[in-house]
């Protein structure tokens, strides 16, 4: 619910942006739900909270990248606010780590998935 109160009413980049934010404010503001939310032994089914959380984070990526590419960028998406909150609660950041590369790595995402056509050649590239 949080995500989507986060997202509501705004284009996509900026939804995607405000969900970030509320993502990483929930992981801080409820450590321990957050944990329990991520652990393995939650159920993952078609009506599971965490698949619910998948499907929206999906649809609100899908609006920038088009359908071809929407699931590969969400997961991208996730990885980097999964461990933005692990390296934040594991103390972990300081000055030869900076914070500010959560944000770095937001800007890369952002311009890669506005971009769907070097979405395209950067696959090919990895290849």
């Amino acid at each position: 619910m949080t995500l989507r109160k986060a997202a509501h009413g705004l284009v996509a980049a900026n939804a995607i942006r405000r969900m970030a934010g509320a993502y990483l404010q929930f992981a801080r503001d409820n450590r321990n739900l957050y944990e329990a939310f991520m652990s393995f032994h939650t159920p993952d089914h078609a009506g599971s909270p965490r698949q619910s959380l998948w499907s929206f984070t999906v649809e609100q990526v899908q609006r920038m990248t088009g359908e071809t590419h929407a699931k590969e960028a969400a997961v991208a998406l996730w990885a980097l606010l999964h461990g933005a909150a692990t390296l934040e609660a594991g103390q972990v950041l300081g000055e030869n780590k900076p914070a500010s590369g959560f944000e770095f790595g937001l800007k890369a995402w952002f311009l890669l998935a506005e971009t769907p056509l070097s979405a395209s050649r950067a696959k090919k590239s990895l290849r």
